[in-house]
C-alpha cells in the first residue's frame, strides 16, 4: 500500500488491518492473495480498493470503511451508476478461477452495502467480459467475445466484435438479457 494510506492500512503476510470511520478496525484474511496491486482509496476515504491475483485465482477487493466496516470482493473493480448509490461489476472466467463469475449490484447505503443481485448464469461460450456502461439506474450494458470470434493468439482485440447484454431491474429482480444496442432506450 502508498505510504499514504499508512494512518489507515497496516499489514502482515497474513491479514490487512483497515482503520473504519466508525473508529473500530476491520481485519481482511489475505493468506490467499499472493499480490496486491492499484491500491486507491476514493476522494471522500470511505472506500478502499485494490485487485489481486493468488494461485489459480484473482479478484478485486471493496472496503466500505462506513460504521464498522465491510468487505466485499467484487471480482472486477466496480463502475458506480450515474448518482453514485449503485455498484457493478461483471467478471467471469470458464476457470472459474474468479471471485465472482457473474454479475454483481449493490447499493450504496449511507452506512454499508447491500447486494442487490448476483447473477451466475450468464450465457455461455464466451469470453473478455466487461461492463460497457450504465443507463439511469436500473440499467447497465455488459458485452463480452463468443469464443469462436477470439483470434488465434487468445486476444480479443478493440475490432473483435461483441455480444451486447442488458441488465436491468423488473420489480425487484435484475436480469441478463441480449440487446443489441445495450440497455432498452428509456
Amino acid at each position: 500500500f502508498p505510504p499514504s494510506m499508512a494512518e489507515i492500512v497496516a499489514t502482515d503476510r497474513d491479514r490487512i488491518a483497515v482503520a473504519t470511520l466508525g473508529g473500530t478496525t476491520l481485519c481482511i484474511d489475505v493468506r490467499w492473495q499472493d499480490s496486491i496491486e492499484d491500491a486507491t482509496l476514493s476522494k471522500d476515504g470511505r472506500f478502499l480498493a485494490w485487485g489481486w491475483d493468488g494461485y489459480e485465482s484473482y479478484g478485486y477487493e471493496l472496503i466500505d470503511r462506513s460504521g464498522a466496516g465491510q468487505e466485499i470482493d467484487t471480482g472486477e473493480r466496480p463502475v458506480p451508476s450515474p448518482s453514485g448509490k449503485r455498484l457493478a461489476s461483471v467478471e467471469w472466467s470458464e476457470s472459474a478461477f474468479g471471485s465472482l463469475n457473474g454479475v454483481l449490484v449493490l447499493q450504496v447505503l449511507p452506512q454499508g452495502l447491500k447486494e442487490l443481485a448476483r447473477i451466475e448464469d450468464l450465457p455461455g461460450e464466451m469470453a473478455d467480459w466487461r461492463l460497457d456502461a450504465w443507463h439511469g439506474e436500473e440499467c447497465f450494458a455488459i458485452s463480452a467475445v463468443r469464443w469462436a470470434d477470439i483470434p488465434d493468439d487468445g486476444e480479443a482485440t478493440p475490432e473483435t466484435p461483441r455480444q451486447h447484454f442488458a441488465v436491468a431491474r423488473k420489480g425487484d429482480r435484475w436480469s441478463v438479457a441480449p440487446a443489441a444496442h445495450g440497455c432498452p432506450l428509456q
